[in-house]
């Protein structure tokens, strides 16, 4: 059985700056590159009909961590900051 299409895909721009207006920045790679793996189905294997409603749902929480494991994709500088870091669209860090 072919799996359904998932209606309003976000972009990874939207994706991103909708994590960032609610100060979760820190997770949106995780979080993308987690539905991308699963053709933007869940972990039950439904597919991903409202990506916002998702987001808050299981990636935003009011401690400020996710439920999901956070791995760090940041590269350290000399400094100990990330001041050079942007995400791209292909869901991965890039280093200026």
């Amino acid at each position: 059985m072919a799996k359904k299409k998932i209606p309003n895909k976000p972009t990874w721009e939207e994706w991103y700056m909708f994590c960032k207006s609610r100060n979760f920045e820190h997770v949106a790679i995780t979080a993308w590159d987690y539905y991308e793996a699963g053709d933007w189905h869940d972990s039950n294997g439904k597919p991903v009909l409202n990506w916002k409603q998702k987001l808050i749902a299981v990636w935003f929480k009011k401690d400020g961590k996710s439920n999901i494991p956070k791995v760090s994709t940041l590269k350290p500088s000399s400094t100990g900051g990330a001041e050079n870091f942007t995400p791209n669209p292909e869901g991965r860090a890039k280093w200026d």
